[in-house]
């Protein structure tokens, strides 16, 4: 038994010299990367956090789709630069005095609007108390118009 741990302690020995008689690894280089796209987990205070979800290739859709101004859209300078495809629907409120208000979730931050209120490319036309009715402006035109309907679903409230 005794000649067994004996072999078993040569043995580690052995290894130990052979992993140190090899020579070391080259170091790598210290340097940090730079160039390329980085990240920050900062946002500034003038932008709106990035949807995780998104490429930055669909933002820019978006971007581009948000400067361009409808012309043939009545009241054109009037209007609210808020587009209905970014607005979702949070909430209904109903208030004694100046009727409904509709709450709607805008880059993060919430809205509150009525009946009349003009957006960049429709009209917010009716308020009830389970859906929220817009007058769409499809193109450049004011003759291509199509209803939009927001609804308020139960889970929602």
């Amino acid at each position: 038994m005794n000649w067994l741990r004996i072999a078993a302690f040569s043995a580690f020995l052995l290894t130990g010299l052979f992993v140190w008689a090899q020579e070391p690894a080259e170091e790598e280089d210290d340097t940090p990367i730079t160039g390329g796209i980085t990240y920050s987990p900062v946002v500034p205070e003038d932008e709106l956090p990035r949807d995780p979800f998104k490429s930055p290739f669909e933002i820019e859709k978006e971007r581009e789709a948000t400067v361009t101004v409808a012309t043939g859209i009545p009241n054109a300078e009037n209007r609210l630069p808020h587009s209905i495809s970014e607005m979702d629907l949070k909430g209904i409120y109903l208030d004694a005095r100046t009727g409904y208000w509709a709450i709607f979730s805008i880059g993060g931050e919430y809205d509150w609007f009525q009946v009349g209120t003009l957006l960049r490319d429709a009209d917010l036309v009716n308020i009830t108390d389970k859906a929220v009715f817009f007058k769409h402006y499809t193109s450049e035109d004011s003759d291509h118009i199509r209803e939009v309907v927001k609804e308020l679903h139960r889970g929602e409230e």
